[in-house]
């Protein structure tokens, strides 16, 4: 039914399509890195499931969608939340998708609002 269609509904739905989807350079510390855009804000997606969910499929859908070439984050459920991509500790901005086990997503929002435009 919607072969064909899915990247319309999700731009009609969310304002926000893979084509729609733009870069914008930020520096953080030392290193630049680049935050993803839709509509000229910055955003970024939180994937929460519990374990063994297999929930890799959702997370993969959203990098094809938003970043094709990069492999997702992952937060540790640990005090400091680190973020973890390829056994190397990365900057929440790495991705545009961060995998979680925290089902607390307020206190995500809350955390991390403050450094994009809309956090989902």
């Amino acid at each position: 039914a919607l072969k064909g269609q899915l990247p319309d509904v999700i731009d009609e739905k969310f304002g926000v399509s893979s084509a729609s989807v733009g870069k914008i350079g930020v520096n953080i510390g030392k290193e630049k890195t680049t935050r993803p855009q839709a509509n000229g804000k910055s955003f970024h997606i939180f994937q929460a499931s519990p374990p063994h969910t297999a929930s890799a499929v959702v997370t993969n859908w959203l990098m094809g969608l938003f970043e094709p070439d990069k492999d997702y984050s992952f937060m540790l459920k640990d005090r400091k939340q680190t973020i973890r991509n390829h056994d190397k500790t990365v900057s929440i901005d790495s991705t545009v998708v961060t995998k979680t086990h925290n089902p607390d997503l307020m206190s995500l929002y809350k955390q991390y609002r403050p450094q994009f435009d809309e956090v989902l």
